[in-house]
Parts: C-alpha cells; sequence; structure tokens
C-alpha cells in the first residue's frame, strides 16, 4: 500500500513539474512565423492585356484578381488564394501576361504570396492600372473573352476606303490548303477577295454568336482556346488592297475553365444503329452533344482541341446546325442508318452556371451485318426514242435494297479512274445518281426499272453502272459496256462534203456588193462538234465585213461558256424536207458578242406600202441551195406576202433592252448570201473526239472541306 503511495506521490510531482515548463514566463515562448512579403512590378499594358510580375524571396506560391477600379476589394489574401488565379513561384518570381482586361478602363491588381507548412500569408500587395491606351496601330484588340471579343480599327490619316475580315485561322488554313496547288493564297488576297469595306474606323465587338454591336455579323459562332485573325488594309486607287498598308492580328479567345462536373454516358448499339444515354451531373446547365464516324472525328482533331469543340458545338444558335447539338438534362440520342462494323465517336462539351466546360469523346463500334446481301439484275433494252446512236437504255431488277445509284460515263474516263487506284463501287457510289423512294420500289418489283441516256456521242463507248446497298450497308455492282452507233447522216453527201471554206458575197441595204470570209465546219471543239451534230448542224463562221465583225474561236477567249461567245457564227441545217438556214426564234442561240452584247439573227426586209417603204423584221427560216458540185451555196430570202410584199434576209442585230431601246442592226444582207467554195485552204471537217458534258466528269475523291471552303475556293 505505501508503496502504491509512493508511486502515485511521484507521478504527482512530475506532472506539476511540467505543467510549471509549459507555463513558463512568455519571454520564453518560439517565435510566430515571419510572413512573407509580395512585390508587384507592371512591366506592359496594352488595351486587351496587361503584362505583371509578382516577386517574393521567401513565398512557396502566388495568387492574383484582377478587378475593375470601384469593385469590392477582397477581404483577404486567403480570399486571393480561394477565388483567383494561382500558381508557383519560381526562383522565386513569376512573370504574368493576363487577357482579362478591356480597353478603356482602370484597373487593380490584388496579390498575395504565401508559405506552406504552416500556411502564412502576406499582405495584399494593391498595384493599379489603367487601358485607356490611345490608337496606334490600324488594328487594336479591345477584349479577348472566352466566347466573345472586341477590336478597333483606326482608318490611317490619307486613306478613303479600308477593307476589314475577322476570319477562325482552322477556316483560313483550310482554304489555303484547298488552293496551294493552285495559287500562293496569302492574307492579303484572303482580304482582297472576302473582305468588307469602310470608309471610317471601325469598332468590332462580337459576341458568341458572332453578332457586332453596331448590327453586322459574321459567320463565326465563337468558341473557347480559338484562333482569329483580324485583317486590314488601305485600299488603293483600284480598290485593291494595298500590301504596304496591311496588317493581320492573330489572338486565342481565352480558354474556360474546367468544371468540375461530368457526364455519364451510355451506349448500345446494333448493326446499323446506336442509343446514347447522356446523363449529366447537376451542376451541367446544358450541353452539346454529336454523334459522328471516328474518320470524321479524327479529320478535326488534326487541328487541335478547338477545332473538335467546333465540330461538337456548331453554330451557337442551334437552330442552323444541320442537325440538333444542344441539350439539357438526360437525354438519349438516337442514332440510325449508322454503317455496320465502323467505329464512331460521341463527342460532348458540357457547361455550367459559371461557364466552365468539359470535353468528352467516347468511341464505339457497330456490329457486323446480319441481313442477306443485296442483288442486281441488269438486262440491255431499247431506247424509248429508238435511237441506238444517241441513247441507250438498261433494266434494272433489284433485291435486298434501300439505296441505289446509277450513272453512264464515258468508259475512258472510269478506265482513268481505275488505274489510279479507285474501284467501280467507289465511282459509282461516288458519283452516280441516287434513285428515288418510288424508283427503289421500281426496281424492287417484278418488272424492274428502265435507265436510260441520251444525248450520247455516235460510235462512242460508254459505261452504264449500277450500285445497291441495303439497311446494313452490305452493297452489290454491276455494270455493262457498251459502244453507240454511228449517226444517221441527214444530208447524205452533200453534208459530208460541205465544211471547207468559202467566201461569201451579198449587197448591204445601200445596194453595195459586201464580201467576206466564211469557214463552214462540223464544230469548233469537241462540245460543240457533239452538239451540232446532235441537231444535225454545220457550223458556218464569218458574217459581215471581216474588218468590222472579225471571226473569234473559242480557243481565243476564255468565257465559262464559250458557245455563246464566239463568232460571228450561223447555222445550216439539214432536214428531211431539205437544207436551211435556222432562226435564232427565242434567243435559243447568239451569233456572238459584239462591244459585250449577245448578238442574234433574224430576218430583215424592206416592203412596199401605199405610205411608202417600210421595215419588217421576221424570225425566219432561211432555204438553202447547193450546186451540183458543191462549191457554191446560195442563202436565199424569205418572201412575206404583208401588203405588197416583201423579201427578208439574215441580218445580225442586239435587242433593245426595252420600249426606248430599240434593237441595234450590225449587218443586214440585202440580197441571197452566195457562198463559193475556196480551194486554196481545206477545213476542218469530220466528228472529233469528243468528251462528256462537264457535270458528268468523274471525280472520286471526296473532300472534307466544308461549305465555307468551298464557297471560299470559288471566290479565289
Amino acid at each position: 500500500m505505501r508503496n502504491c503511495l509512493n508511486l502515485t506521490k511521484a507521478l504527482l510531482i512530475m506532472v506539476l513539474g511540467l505543467l510549471q515548463f509549459s507555463c513558463s514566463d512568455d519571454n520564453n515562448e518560439p517565435d510566430s512565423p515571419v510572413p512573407p512579403t509580395a512585390d508587384v512590378d507592371v512591366t506592359e499594358v496594352q488595351r486587351a492585356s496587361v503584362s505583371f510580375t509578382i516577386k517574393s524571396s521567401d513565398a512557396t506560391d502566388f495568387a492574383y484578381i484582377i478587378a475593375e477600379q470601384g469593385a469590392d476589394a477582397p477581404a483577404s489574401a486567403e480570399v486571393i488564394f480561394e477565388t483567383g488565379t494561382t500558381g508557383i513561384l519560381e526562383n522565386g518570381s513569376v512573370a504574368v501576361v493576363s487577357n482579362e482586361v478591356e480597353g478603356g478602363k482602370s484597373y487593380v491588381v490584388y496579390a498575395a504570396v504565401r508559405k506552406i507548412n504552416p500556411y502564412v500569408y502576406s499582405e495584399i500587395s494593391i498595384t493599379d492600372f489603367n487601358t485607356d491606351i490611345p490608337y496606334t496601330s490600324m488594328i487594336t484588340l479591345n477584349r479577348v473573352g472566352i466566347n466573345d471579343f472586341a477590336f478597333h480599327i483606326e482608318k490611317p490619316q490619307g486613306a478613303e476606303k479600308l477593307k476589314e475580315l475577322v476570319v477562325r485561322k482552322n477556316d483560313y488554313e483550310a482554304v489555303k490548303a484547298i488552293l496551294g496547288a493552285l495559287a500562293d493564297v496569302t492574307p492579303e488576297m484572303y482580304l482582297d477577295t472576302f473582305g468588307n469595306i469602310i470608309t471610317d474606323s471601325f469598332d468590332g465587338d462580337y459576341d458568341k454568336f458572332g453578332a457586332n454591336a453596331a448590327g453586322d455579323s459574321y459567320d463565326l459562332h465563337i468558341h473557347s482556346a480559338t484562333t482569329f485573325m483580324v485583317m486590314a488594309a488601305v485600299l488603293d486607287e483600284n480598290g485593291k488592297v494595298d500590301k504596304d498598308r496591311f496588317q493581320c492580328v492573330e489572338f486565342d479567345t481565352r480558354k474556360a475553365d474546367t468544371t468540375p462536373y461530368d457526364l455519364d454516358v451510355d451506349i448500345k448499339t446494333t448493326s446499323t444503329s446506336a442509343s446514347v444515354t447522356i446523363t449529366p451531373e447537376e451542376g451541367i446547365t446544358d450541353y452539346r452533344a454529336i454523334v459522328v464516324t471516328k474518320a470524321d472525328f479524327d479529320y478535326s482533331a488534326r487541328e487541335g482541341e478547338s477545332q473538335v469543340r467546333f465540330l461538337i458545338i456548331g453554330h451557337w444558335d442551334d437552330s442552323t446546325n444541320p442537325q440538333r447539338r444542344a441539350y439539357t438534362g438526360q437525354q438519349k440520342l438516337e442514332g440510325n442508318g449508322l454503317i455496320p462494323g465502323t467505329q464512331y465517336m460521341v463527342g460532348i462539351v458540357g457547361f455550367d452556371a459559371e461557364g466552365r466546360e468539359i470535353l468528352k469523346t467516347i468511341e464505339f463500334i457497330t456490329g457486323e451485318p446480319t441481313g442477306p446481301a443485296p442483288t442486281l439484275t441488269v438486262v440491255e433494252s431499247t431506247p424509248s426514242d429508238g435511237s441506238s446512236w444517241n441513247s441507250a437504255a438498261y433494266n434494272v431488277k433489284a433485291d435486298n435494297a434501300v439505296e441505289i445509284k446509277y450513272g453512264f460515263w464515258l468508259k475512258s474516263q472510269v478506265d482513268e479512274v481505275l488505274d489510279r487506284g479507285s474501284s467501280m463501287e467507289d465511282i459509282i457510289a461516288a458519283n452516280g445518281n441516287s434513285c428515288t423512294a418510288d424508283q427503289v420500289a421500281a426496281a424492287l418489283s417484278a418488272d424492274g426499272l428502265t435507265f436510260e441516256a441520251g444525248n450520247l456521242n455516235p460510235e462512242t463507248e460508254y459505261l452504264f453502272g449500277v450500285y445497291a446497298r441495303t439497311e446494313e450497308y452490305v452493297t452489290a455492282v454491276e455494270h455493262r459496256v457498251f459502244t453507240t452507233d454511228g449517226m444517221p447522216q441527214v444530208g447524205g453527201d452533200v453534208r459530208k462534203n460541205m465544211p471547207g471554206n468559202y467566201m461569201a458575197r451579198t449587197t448591204d441595204e445601200n445596194g453595195d456588193e459586201v464580201t467576206f470570209p466564211v469557214t463552214i465546219t462540223t464544230g469548233v471543239n469537241d462540245a460543240t462538234t457533239a452538239s451540232y451534230a446532235s441537231v444535225n448542224r454545220l457550223v458556218a463562221l464569218g458574217f459581215g465585213p471581216a474588218d468590222k465583225f472579225p471571226c473569234l474561236l473559242p480557243s481565243e477567249i476564255t468565257a465559262d461558256d464559250p458557245d455563246t461567245a464566239y463568232g460571228p457564227k450561223w447555222f445550216i441545217e439539214f432536214t428531211e424536207e431539205g437544207i436551211k438556214v435556222p432562226n435564232a426564234g427565242g434567243k435559243s442561240w447568239t451569233m456572238g458578242m459584239i462591244d459585250g452584247a449577245a448578238t442574234y439573227m433574224r430576218g430583215f426586209g424592206i416592203r412596199e406600202t401605199a405610205n411608202g417603204p417600210r421595215e419588217m423584221q421576221f424570225d425566219d427560216d432561211f432555204e438553202v441551195t447547193v450546186s451540183e458540185d458543191g462549191n457554191v451555196i446560195t442563202v436565199k430570202g424569205t418572201f412575206h406576202d404583208i401588203g405588197n410584199g416583201g423579201t427578208c434576209y439574215p441580218a445580225m442585230y442586239t435587242p433593245g433592252s426595252g420600249w426606248f431601246s430599240p434593237d441595234t442592226y450590225h449587218f443586214k444582207s440585202c440580197s441571197d448570201i452566195i457562198l463559193t467554195r475556196v480551194e486554196t485552204t481545206a477545213a476542218a471537217a469530220g466528228l472529233s473526239p469528243v468528251i462528256m458534258p462537264e457535270s458528268t466528269v468523274i471525280n472520286v475523291l471526296k473532300s472534307n472541306a466544308t461549305a465555307l471552303d468551298r464557297e471560299a475556293y470559288r471566290k479565289l
């Protein structure tokens, strides 16, 4: 018992000693940690950016807030670290470049630093700066936001007109890549082609839709972390961009912070469909979502995350997107008509109430096909007009098809594409005409569907191809090669022997003899030869005095439609009833261009009346006679029994534009036109090789260019 008491006493004495030691005099307490210090130095201020350094010799990390003058100041350094931008100091310093400012305003930088283990905070450093900086450049950024920006274009001294433009850099680069083989696309060229003319200084302040506060708009749809180009230039006296007074400014929109909230995605697939259920966490206010092939996704991904974001979000105005992309809450997206065994991507960009974003992508693969394959039966048929020299027809019966494509092409063109490594299926699928639902139903019937082509060229090898696929994208292809018959030659040997060089003789309205050279030929190029042959015509080149109306050939012009631009020309047409110069009634063909205006042929003549001679104009056909040896051709006038009667002869004129703008006659023949063959030079004759019309030229190289790219290509 005593031993226990002694032990208790000893322990009590020890505890009291410890308490006495811990409660010793204040002069013996350890020192409190010394707070670090923060030095802030603003090094550069622009209207849309500020640069500053934060230095501290005894701190680990930093934080800052940029606020407008007059806004509530942060209550403590701890608040700055909780709500501001933070980072680690390297060697006691950090250089900050921020675009969280806007031109013409006053700001305060609130900065703090701290030690760690334990946290010891500095006092708040307060530094003022002002972005009300004069405009010294032609282009100045005024604000760069996440989904918006503003800039100012200052009209240089002495300039009258300028051009300005803002464009996504990816769009500019796409056009540059498309045209790379044809031209060196520069920002100056791009601005010259697409820019907007302005006559004074200009403020562009664009929201996320690309709408300017001034009322104009670009089809921009501004997304975060995207590079844009603002261009401006003075126009020279010719209205072209002055390369010496040109400026281009590139900038990136601010990247949105990452939201802490997520979206759950569940995907169920068949061979041709996908059901994608998206369930956002409560903090996600809305989101954009698409389902695309992985190939299309990867194409966009090559240009970086901003292009992927653009692919998913599309236009902010969802009504202008090709398919809906904007959603809220839980949604089930149903994708049908997918290709079996193909990789797809679900792309999602989610947003929270603070404008923070999450980018999410999920890959999936559709199942393999399970249904029957399609079949095609192709049988040659008789064209409805019975013309095997310029028409062809094939009857097609199909089974298990939901889509059918077909086409007629020059076999040589198909062979050329095949030699470049393509396949018959790719050619027909990429270039064929799509059947309507009714046409597909007809092909699936017992009678099948007959495909017919007209306006083919005689004695030419063609290929007919047909492609079919099922709902599961199982395909079948059939093709037939055929050669058209020779064209029946209306006019026989007379037509065959007529091409050549002639000297024409007639009289003008003064009764004076006029002569001019005329060349008669089958055509002036492959396309016109085929076109004229199809209506049994030869073309005559030359009409009226050659010094006034020199003959212009298609090879000498650059017009899109040379048939309307070359000449003067007229036609000799062979019919079962005889030979004629056909009229251009309804302006169905032109003689050519004079002073930039289209000219036409009509009959012009004089008739006698009780009140004197009167003019008359008719859309006449003129009879043509040919001498027995074929060397003299006579174009006869046409008599009209009106009043005392009168004869009309071919005349070349430009129609007036209205009641008070009369027709302009360039040359009037006032007697028969007699053409005498000139033996010194032989004219080109016969049917030359032909090409297919431009609309049927095969091109299996698919382009991933957007509509904007194609429009840019057209304009440039």
